[in-house]
């Protein structure tokens, strides 16, 4: 059997299925590493996307701790100084002048005391 040349008229494509089948390779090949490439690149996006969205969530995170320390240490400052409002209120020596100045009290006098249960 005499082949025919590629230039030939008498050429027919299918006893050389090589060729074609080289030329079809190369162009998906070329288009696997183009999909490829195309897929680590949105992938690499999608991890830095992430890492800087955690990265400010971090910050924000940081952000809100210092203000409440900061709130923690002003409402402990204003506890501390009612406890001492409180107890300067509290102090007999503060009830005794505001019943005897204000409210006009004064100390009972022996016939006004009575004894309960129990000896003079």
């Amino acid at each position: 059997m005499i082949l025919a040349k590629k230039d030939s008229p008498y050429f027919i494509s299918e006893y050389y299925p090589a060729e074609e089948s080289k030329k079809i390779a190369s162009k998906n090949r070329k288009k696997l590493k183009k999909g490829r490439l195309i897929l680590t690149v949105i992938a690499l996006t999608l991890a830095s996307l992430f890492l800087l969205f955690r990265a400010a969530a971090i910050t924000e995170a940081t952000y809100k701790i210092e203000k409440m320390k900061t709130e923690l240490s002003q409402i402990k400052n204003d506890n501390e100084k009612l406890k001492i409002k409180i107890a300067d209120l509290k102090s007999m020596s503060r009830i005794e002048q505001i019943a005897k100045n204000e409210l006009k009290m004064q100390e009972p006098s022996s016939s006004q005391v009575i004894y309960i249960g129990g000896s003079k």
